[in-house]
């Protein structure tokens, strides 16, 4: 699967993969230590598999891999929106899904999934009217003594916080799913257990979209 990067005014990055179809932006997720920012390893696993299924994906890589940068990841994203062509959709992971709310506003995407997404009360869900949002969250995901995690809990309230909103938005549990869709090690990508029901479900918002 070939791509394209390009740099980004503030140092982030604009990867698009070759391929046609609806544009869906793949947004990762990030790290408590600060750092550079790295290609995530759950949207490179889904990208290729989106490509298969009839879309076509591009990544944002933000400046910085820390959760405490999360407004240099927004500004990365509004930067690329710039530089793409009509987005069909935003998939958030983790931090991403932070991110994918917050630069909504700015683009051509009728649909936001979040996919495990961590989502801040400064993140005004405000942006997603107009939009569906679609969540999706592994069963038993929480975090734990030295590992990240996302409560499904807090995805949970996000919803409902934007049903009052009179947003069209559902959540639904991955069975077994935990905070890893796909890993890297050695410099190798991973599929984590069930990353192919991620990739389902994933896919089934994005037909149910298709289908409107």
């Amino acid at each position: 699967m070939r791509a394209n990067d390009a740099d980004l005014p503030g140092g982030g990055a604009l990867r698009l993969y070759d391929g046609s179809g609806p544009l869906v932006l793949l947004l990762g997720g990030s790290a408590y230590q600060p750092g550079t920012g790295r290609w995530s390893a759950a949207m490179e696993w889904l990208a290729p598999r989106l490509e298969a299924h009839g879309y076509r994906a591009a990544q944002v890589r933000y400046p910085s891999r820390s959760w405490r940068d999360l407004p240099s990841a927004v500004d990365a994203t509004h930067e690329a929106l710039q530089l793409l062509p009509p987005v069909h959709a935003i998939a958030g992971f983790s931090m991403g899904g932070a991110v994918a709310v917050a630069a909504s506003a700015s683009s051509s995407a009728s649909l936001v999934v979040g996919l495990a997404p961590w989502v801040p009360e400064p993140i005004e869900l405000e942006n997603l009217q107009g939009r569906r949002l679609r969540v999706l969250h592994g069963s038993f995901d929480r975090p734990l003594p030295g590992v990240p995690g996302v409560s499904p809990d807090h995805s949970r309230a996000v919803v409902e916080r934007a049903r009052e909103l009179g947003i069209d938005a559902t959540h639904q549990l991955v069975g077994g799913g935990v905070h890893l869709i796909a890993f890297r090690l050695f410099r190798q990508l991973f599929p984590a257990p069930g990353a192919k029901r991620w990739l389902r479900m994933t896919l089934d918002v994005l037909e149910e979209s298709q289908s409107r």
